[in-house]
């Protein structure tokens, strides 16, 4: 058979890309997993909010320590809480991103070297600055996971 004038015989279509490997199949979770890690999530949960309720007993020592007053205490009160609410937040809208136990994990960190920090502080700018990023640490719990 004959090719009609004008007609090429050659193959113009592009190439057909290769398909993507497929992924390995993952390991199922074992129902004793979900447990231990739900206990610890609420051991954590526990903890944190543990902390979060004893700083304000600390408070009244930074305030001898670095002459803070009424208004000194209530602004560390407040700034702290107001940051910890717009960092929840953040958390809240990172989610769907990444994963919840690397959230908690890194938060849980991050909430544990702040409190840890506190004692650090050198004035009521740092003291402010250190609660604030253990706020941030802590703020993860209710949007994230437990």
């Amino acid at each position: 058979m004959q090719t009609p004038v004008g007609v090429s015989t050659v193959n113009t279509a592009p190439p057909v890309p290769p398909a993507p490997p497929q992924a390995a199949p993952e390991e199922e979770i074992t129902d004793r997993e979900k447990q231990i890690v739900l206990w610890l999530s609420n051991f954590n949960h526990l903890l944190n909010h543990f902390q979060n309720q004893m700083m304000p007993i600390m408070y009244v020592e930074f305030a001898r320590e670095f002459g803070m007053g009424p208004l000194g205490f209530t602004a560390l009160t407040i700034g702290r809480s107001v940051f910890n609410n717009w960092v929840q937040l953040g958390w809240g809208f990172v989610t769907p991103f990444v994963q919840r136990f690397q959230l908690l994990g890194i938060t849980s960190l991050i909430c544990g070297l702040g409190t840890f920090c506190t004692g650090l502080a050198f004035n009521f700018w740092s003291l402010l600055g250190i609660r604030c990023i253990a706020s941030a640490g802590s703020s993860a719990m209710h949007p994230v996971g437990t």
